[in-house]
């Protein structure tokens, strides 16, 4: 295909998703949440963030996490528009 699945994960079960919040990415995070149709759980956010020491990657993976649950949010809200 010319596409690259957004939803694929590496050898160590990593989405794309995950990598990018997972280093402060919040633009690639913004884009990739309108093409993923699997999102990290809030867990998984939760339990990332509570590691970082770093004060400046702290609030970028807070923004992430925002656009994330944000995204999931209007997921669900799309899901049962439909289903109604």
């Amino acid at each position: 295909t010319r596409f690259a699945d957004p939803d694929l994960s590496d050898s160590r079960k990593v989405s794309c998703l995950m990598a990018a919040f997972r280093k402060g990415h919040c633009k690639v995070v913004k884009y990739l949440v309108r093409q993923v149709r699997q999102f990290p759980s809030d867990i998984d956010c939760r339990r990332l963030i509570s590691t970082i020491t770093d004060k400046d990657l702290l609030k970028r993976c807070q923004t992430c996490m925002d656009q994330i649950i944000s995204a999931k949010e209007r997921q669900a809200a799309e899901a049962n528009k439909a289903a109604n």
